[in-house]
This record gives C-alpha cells, sequence and structure tokens, in this order.
C-alpha cells in the first residue's frame, strides 16, 4: 500500500508534468469549449441585459452564472482527461 501511495504521489508531482510530451486533444479541445461556454454566455447575458428594457437584473445573473457553471464543469471534465492521459502515459514507462 505504501509503495502504490509513493509511486501514485511522484507520478503527479510538478517535475514529472514538465516532461510528459503526449497531451491528449479531447482534453484541449474541452479546455477551450469550456472557456468559450463562459465568454459566450457573459456576452449573451450582456447582450440581452442591455438590448431588451423588460429583462431584468435577476435573468442577466442567471444566465451568467449558468454559463459560468458549464464552463467550469467542462473545464474539470478536461482537466480529469489530462489527468488520466498522464496517469496513463507513466503506467506505459
Amino acid at each position: 500500500m505504501d509503495k502504490t501511495r509513493v509511486y501514485l504521489t511522484e507520478s503527479l508531482s510538478t517535475k514529472e508534468r514538465k516532461n510528459s510530451t503526449s497531451v491528449s486533444a479531447l482534453g484541449i479541445i474541452l479546455n477551450l469549449l469550456g472557456y468559450l461556454a463562459i465568454i459566450c454566455g457573459f456576452s449573451v447575458g450582456a447582450y440581452m441585459a442591455f438590448a431588451s428594457k423588460a429583462m431584468s437584473i435577476i435573468t442577466l445573473i442567471l444566465v451568467c452564472l449558468g454559463s459560468l457553471i458549464i464552463g467550469l464543469l467542462i473545464i474539470g471534465f478536461a482537466k480529469m482527461i489530462y489527468l488520466l492521459q498522464e496517469i496513463n502515459n507513466n503506467i506505459k514507462k
């Protein structure tokens, strides 16, 4: 059990991250989609707030908060894919 803990700790250290050359394309795409979802959500929310007089500030907050949550979830999935790819690369070594 202790050897496994040491192995996992060493494989996820910053020294090992810098040496890994294989990067998951899916992780990069999901990361970009997450940031794009956040940016688009805020811009659509701002456009809806300033274009319509009937829209309240509550709706603006809900649109921005919804896009932020969705974007952060997508970025989190991208990070998990990146870490799983890193673990897979270390196991192959």
